[in-house]
């Protein structure tokens, strides 16, 4: 949405732009529908953001603007006051004829004033909300869309439990491998190679030890030893 406070005509091809953004209350991705308009004004040529250390609310993110970090313990308004000084001696430079301010704080009715006065067209943006102050006090304001739009969520993959045959199927890999010609390896080897290897843990086989499990499969191993020597070897290597 776009709205004059003086009724003059939106101009084009104005020459070099500064834009300055209020970090703290403006997101990139807000600021984003801005940047046709921007381009209509002119080259953006400087491009800054104002932002909390501790909460740069993505501008972090955008390599285009150039961020000036400020602690909370500079102060409740230090953005706004870095933001004002940036836009005056940019103005007294002379090297923009456009600066846009995007903000949703009316404190920055006086500056766009005063911008105004030495000549610069000032285009403002914020949200919704922001005061009619400052709106009327720029060239032309614009209000920014109000909902971040979100991201859909991507369902997250679960892995199906592996089926007893593909258990076994493992389980007879990690002995040939690990077993030698014998294909026999202990039970504490199977319990870390499984899960490393196979991506198999011993929860899988629902029982509540891998003794458990190859005891109750006598057609296909056999197990020998007790304690942390115990073996399993195949029967059908």
């Amino acid at each position: 949405m776009y709205s004059s406070g003086f009724g003059t005509k939106r101009p084009t091809d104005l020459g070099a732009v500064a834009v300055l953004a209020d970090g703290e209350n403006v997101t990139p991705t807000a600021a984003e529908a801005l940047m046709p308009r921007i381009a209509e004004l002119g080259a953006a040529t400087i491009l800054r953001a104002y932002c909390d250390r501790s909460n740069p609310n993505g501008w972090d993110k955008d390599p285009r603007f150039q961020i000036t970090y400020l602690d909370r313990l500079s102060g409740k308004n230090s953005a706004d006051i870095r933001l004002v000084i940036d836009a005056m001696d940019i103005a007294h430079a002379a090297v923009v004829n456009a600066i846009v301010i995007l903000s949703t704080d009316r404190d920055f009715a006086p500056l766009a004033h005063r911008l105004r006065a030495v000549g610069l067209w000032v285009l403002g943006a914020g949200r919704a909300e922001t005061s009619a102050h400052f709106r009327l006090a720029c060239s032309e304001f614009h209000v920014l869309p109000s909902a971040e739009p979100k991201d859909t969520p991507r369902p997250i993959p679960i892995a199906k439990a592996p089926q007893l045959g593909q258990i076994d199927d493992a389980i007879h890999r990690v002995c040939r491998k690990h077993g030698g010609t014998r294909a026999r390896i202990t039970l504490m080897t199977l319990g870390i190679v499984m899960p490393r290897e196979e991506g198999i843990y011993r929860k899988a086989t629902s029982a509540p030890t891998w003794r458990s499990y190859l005891k109750a499969r006598p057609d296909l191993y056999r197990i020998e030893g007790e304690g942390q020597g115990s073996t399993v070897t195949l029967l059908r290597p």
